[in-house]
């Protein structure tokens, strides 16, 4: 039995044929629906965001802290509506006089993932083969390529489609030849 992956745009449903297609990254870090502090990630096409910025609107975001309660709630109001708020001068003269106030950021080490766990090393045969965003490194790519078996095997316990060293992407990506001594990507068979 063989598995195919299928990749589409998150936004229209679209699928995307061509493997070597440049999603644009979407990253949502406000929205009603989400945690403060949670952000998603989206894939969409180039043209399914040509008129973002026609579509965009001047944010203000707000943090208020009432009395009694500990942590902030968080508004965003157009531009025109949080001028309002202003009666007694316009709004741009408040701002002009407000306190500025220090952002501190929380700093975290460069030894743990943002979550706080250890960072992943894909050249430990443990995780090499593993789907992740990066380079592959010449240690993961050798152990991929002596191990082929063992990787695909712990792929499929984990949910992911198998390393095929027959497939243009794989065989590039791994380093894996196509039975001439010559690696796939400059084969005379792929064109």
């Amino acid at each position: 039995m063989s598995t195919q992956e299928i990749r589409v745009s998150d936004l229209s449903g679209q699928r995307i044929d061509n493997p070597e297609a440049e999603l644009v990254s979407v990253v949502v870090t406000e929205h009603p629906n989400l945690e403060p502090d949670k952000r998603i990630s989206l894939d969409a096409l180039p043209n399914e965001l040509k008129d973002l910025g026609k579509l965009s609107i001047a944010a203000v975001g707000l943090e208020v802290t009432h009395p009694g309660e500990e942590a902030p709630t968080r508004y965003f109001l157009t531009k025109a509506n949080f001028d309002k708020l202003a009666s007694a001068r316009p709004m741009d003269e408040i701002l002009a006089a407000a306190a500025a106030v220090k952002v501190v950021r929380e700093r975290r080490s460069h030894n743990t993932t943002k979550n706080g766990g250890p960072l992943v090393n894909y050249n430990e045969p443990d995780y090499a083969g593993l789907p992740h965003k990066g380079k592959i490194g010449e240690k993961e790519a050798a152990f991929v390529r002596e191990n082929l078996e063992i990787v695909n095997q712990r792929r499929a316990e984990a949910g992911h489609s198998p390393i095929d060293p027959t497939s243009s992407t794989d065989a590039k990506r791994y380093g894996f030849s196509n039975g001439d001594g010559m690696p796939a990507e400059v084969s005379s068979a792929d064109g």
